[in-house]
């Protein structure tokens, strides 16, 4: 098949974009009847829905770093502070 031997020179050019073998494995994988394929590339191309669709490889924990100042010029730079409180503090952000 012409568009496999396509896909899989793309793979190994350092030069190739991935979306554009992405589109290709999705006409591929159209061809084939592939449907969870297609679905699966369409997520990578498009975005993921929810959460819940998430794969586990695109899932990581980041830590939440501020900058917060006070009164009288006080600063702390660089805070490490807990994921539960973080929608709060978002809240707060958002209405001032």
């Amino acid at each position: 098949m012409k568009l496999l031997d396509e896909i899989k020179t793309d793979l190994v050019n350092e030069k190739a974009k991935l979306t554009n073998t992405l589109r290709k494995a999705k006409i591929l994988a159209s061809q084939l009847q592939l449907d969870e394929f297609k679905n699966w590339i369409r997520f990578e191309l498009e975005g993921y829905d929810r959460y819940e669709n998430l794969p586990g490889y695109r899932k990581f924990k980041a830590h939440n770093f501020g900058t917060f100042s006070g009164p009288f010029q006080s600063m702390i730079k660089k805070l490490l502070y807990p994921h539960i409180i973080y929608p709060h503090l978002f809240g707060i952000l958002q209405r001032t």
